[in-house]
């Protein structure tokens, strides 16, 4: 008797990304691996964002407040072996699928992480891309994006009541249980052009709703929110070759980590 193929749901969550949806949509809609589902899940976007999921076929469904409840309504509404989830703005090679299934070959592997490569325009945004390189395999502000769907159901999906951390929470029960696998074909995630005040109120909200992911996980909160990781030092003898952008990016990481500080205080005081 014919063994049954593994099914994929590509999850894909989105507000107000006409820009970048068309890419990340065709980029999923054109893998290797055929026996796949492309899911939108969609948070009341304003602009052409659910019309350029429709006109490619793909399956558009609505949900909010936050990431983390789109994520799960789009795992809840997928008949999938597996689930992946990814964000608007990111561009999959095609034989991302097929990379992830060969590790899940190991049945103690609940989980994969997809390594990322950051493309953009701009100053700041190169220095986030400098920051990025520096981080080799299994760095631990990485998370897991594929899993097997037994796995994403027994660990519950994602905590609703985070936001901006709701995957990093995830990844950090999965170690708990499992082994997670490591592919290495990256991802391209398009940064955009990032601009200094509006990284750094990113960094406030995520901060002021972030005091929740501390109290699960505070030795990784304490890790993640480093700005002068280990990492920066194993790499010196290439970053002193670029010295106004590796200074200007550890300038960035300081910054945010203020901003990111200030809003874990904001939000701390906040609270009745």
């Amino acid at each position: 008797m014919k063994q049954k193929e593994k099914s994929v749901a590509l999850i894909v969550s989105a507000r107000n990304e006409e820009t970048d949806i068309g890419s990340c949509l065709k980029s999923l809609l054109t893998q290797d691996y055929p026996y796949t589902t492309v899911i939108l899940v969609d948070n009341n976007s304003t602009d052409r964002t659910v019309e350029i999921a429709r006109d490619l076929g793909v399956r558009v469904e609505n949900k909010g407040p936050e990431r983390s409840a789109q994520r799960n309504h789009g795992a809840r509404i997928a008949n999938a072996d597996f689930v992946c989830f990814l964000d608007a703005d990111m561009i999959v090679p095609p034989n991302m699928v097929s990379e992830c299934l060969a590790l899940m070959d190991d049945p103690d592997v609940g989980a994969v992480v997809i390594p990322e490569k950051s493309f953009g325009d701009g100053f700041w945004t190169q220095c986030k891309i400098l920051e990025r390189t520096c981080y080799p395999p299994g760095s631990y502000i990485e998370a897991a994006r594929f899993f097997r769907r037994t796995v994403f159901d027994n660990l519950g999906g994602f905590d609703e009541k985070l936001t901006g951390l709701e995957d990093l929470d995830l990844h950090q029960r999965c170690l708990i249980q499992y082994k997670i696998g490591h592919s290495v074909t990256p991802i391209r995630h398009h940064e955009g052009c990032i601009r200094f005040f509006e990284q750094l109120r990113k960094k406030f909200y995520y901060g002021n709703r972030s005091a929740a992911y501390a109290k699960k996980h505070p030795e990784a909160f304490l890790r993640q929110g480093n700005p002068f990781r280990g990492y920066f030092l194993k790499e010196w003898k290439r970053l002193i070759k670029t010295p106004l952008l590796t200074v200007s990016m550890l300038f960035l990481k300081c910054c945010e980590l203020a901003a990111g500080g200030l809003g874990v205080l904001y939000g701390s005081l906040r609270k009745p």
